[in-house]
């Protein structure tokens, strides 16, 4: 009975030990996620500001294109109805 009660208790001391091991490992692996994790933010957070820019851009130049199409379809318009000679 005493030697099953030792075994036990080395037992129990050996998953102390690996419970230790386990809980450092968790936390290093933690530490790594967190780190991944922001850097994958910042670069999410810099290809939408990118992405921001660039559609602002088009739209200015989609802009402007449809206003110089309606300036020229009226300038047609009027020349076609001879308001301008």
């Amino acid at each position: 009975m005493r030697s099953d009660v030792s075994v036990l208790k080395a037992d129990v001391e050996n998953l102390k030990v690996s419970m230790a091991e386990v809980r450092a490992e968790a936390a290093e692996f933690r530490a790594e996620v967190k780190h991944d994790l922001s850097q994958l933010h910042a670069g999410v957070k810099r290809d939408f500001s990118q992405l921001r820019a660039t559609a602002q851009r088009d739209f200015r130049v989609l802009f402007g294109a449809l206003i110089s199409v309606a300036i020229g379809l009226s300038g047609l318009v009027a020349k076609a109805m001879g308001w301008v000679h």
